[in-house]
């Protein structure tokens, strides 16, 4: 077992040490300006980035990633290092469905003297469908060709949270309300299109004569037994 864990970290580290060197040598050819952007340019890019997932707009989202981008994600467990492509598809899938994304305890720190780079680090909650989630997330934003661009991006842990479920009296979606009353259709000619099931009196008289007299007298003799 401690075999497989040194494995699998080994790995692990090996991959973001790759995703690090594509990044270091794609920035190579459109090396990032050396003064780092303000304050207010970079909460206004979160924002921008936030606006992005909550419209579903994948376009305008992927806009705001330098090529040279790789980014860390955690979620159930697993932790996945991915590159500027790698992102873009993964996030894709995720934009199919609608979701909400939230921030809080957003805090903007310069990552190193020479670097150019500003660090945003936050609180994310995240959820789509039955799914939902909350961890720190640090993005690093960089400015290339006169824009802000994200350069790195890592979710450091990731927190289950617990399905929401519609409220009260809620309407069903249009396709949803379709299938429930075609699931309900169903039942009822299931229903009608079965004999119906003669009661225990009528099954008793129809088998034999001794039967139907059994079932007649019962009610007698119970009557003739009990206690004055």
């Amino acid at each position: 077992m401690r075999g497989m864990t040194f494995a699998r970290s080994c790995r692990l580290t090996a991959l973001i040490l790759a995703a690090a060197l594509v990044s270091v040598a794609a920035a190579a050819a459109d090396p990032p300006s050396k003064n780092p952007p303000d304050e207010a340019a970079v909460r206004a890019l979160i924002g921008r980035w936030l606006d992005a997932q909550n419209k579903g707009d994948f376009a305008a989202y992927s806009a705001l990633y330098t090529p040279s981008f790789h980014g860390i994600r955690r979620s159930l467990g697993r932790t996945v290092v991915l590159d500027y492509q790698g992102w873009l598809r993964d996030r894709g899938r995720m934009f199919k469905k609608p979701m909400k994304v939230a921030t809080s305890d957003l805090q903007i720190a310069r990552t190193a003297p020479a670097s150019g780079l500003l660090r945003a680090t936050f609180v994310q909650e995240f959820s789509s469908g039955n799914y939902a989630d909350r961890g720190r997330k640090q993005i690093d934003i960089a400015t290339i060709g006169g824009a802000l661009v994200i350069a790195r991006e890592e979710l450091l842990e990731s927190e289950r949270l617990p399905g929401k479920t519609p409220p009260t009296g809620a309407r069903d979606s249009p396709r949803a309300h379709r299938r429930r009353t075609r699931a309900r259709r169903r039942h009822a000619a299931t229903l009608a299109a079965r004999p119906p099931r003669p009661s225990r009196s009528r099954a008793l008289s129809t088998a034999s004569p001794a039967g139907w007299w059994s079932a007649k007298l019962r009610p007698m003799r119970r009557r003739s037994w009990r206690a004055p």
